[in-house]
């Protein structure tokens, strides 16, 4: 029998590559589900509405969300575009580059979101949260 051998360890530019994957997952989801510029009403007299977040849309109709989730979450939402932001705009000054900030972000924003949902949600959350992972990175979740 053969002595087991050590398993080698990730470099440092696989590890940054795993994390900037990663990040860019994160980023598409966000930049994907960004709220899209407000258009004029047609009536000057309707009652300004907010309009929808597909972000909020889409996960209502996952997790059917009731009002007061709803609500909840759309302010998560705006607390996550707003950090994003910040972070974005620090970079643009040429703040250093760090991928995990926004990684820490979202991090945030799924905490405080999963801390509002039953458990029913967190597992539907959690199964498609995993299935959009093996989906956008290929061999994700598999063991060779």
């Amino acid at each position: 029998m053969r002595p087991a051998t050590p398993r080698p360890r990730r470099s440092l530019p696989l590890a940054r590559a795993a994390a900037a994957c990663a990040v860019a997952v994160w980023i598409s989801v966000g930049t994907a589900c960004a709220p899209a510029p407000a258009r004029p009403s047609a009536s000057p007299t309707a009652p300004a509405r907010r309009p929808e977040d597909p972000f909020l849309t889409q996960l209502t109709q996952m997790l059917k969300l009731d009002a007061a989730q709803q609500e909840r979450t759309r302010q998560l939402i705006a607390e996550l575009y707003e950090r994003d932001a910040r972070i974005r705009e620090k970079w643009d000054q040429g703040g250093r580059i760090h991928p995990e900030e926004l990684l820490g972000s979202h991090g945030i924003f799924e905490r405080d979101f999963l801390a509002l949902l039953t458990d029913e949600q967190r597992r539907v959350f959690a199964e498609q949260r995993l299935k959009a992972q093996r989906g956008a990175i290929p061999g994700a979740g598999r063991r060779p």
